[in-house]
């Protein structure tokens, strides 16, 4: 097992592929981006997306579009002048 890292956008809804059966630990802000980093089996040849929301504090929520996502954490961008909340579809 290793961490790897991923990077994301600053967009609302993004996926990407990681390993089958890898863990999202966290999101963070690493040098001014944001980077999410998951639990992966490297040896694992399977392959499975991972679905994300970004949401910017104070930005509109409609409740359906979040059914079957599970909070991540909070990240703090520019000095904390921007903060934004990272969802996993589970």
């Amino acid at each position: 097992m290793r961490i790897w890292k991923y990077p994301l956008k600053v967009e609302d809804d993004q996926c990407f592929m990681i390993p089958f059966n890898g863990e999202v630990l966290s999101v963070i802000n690493q040098k001014g981006n944001l980077v999410l980093y998951a639990l992966v089996d490297e040896t694992e040849t399977r392959m499975e997306d991972v679905n994300i929301k970004i949401i910017g504090t104070g930005n509109w929520i409609d409740e359906d579009d979040f059914i079957g996502y599970k909070f991540i954490n909070t990240v703090q961008l520019a000095d904390g002048n921007l903060v934004f909340h990272i969802f996993k579809l589970c």
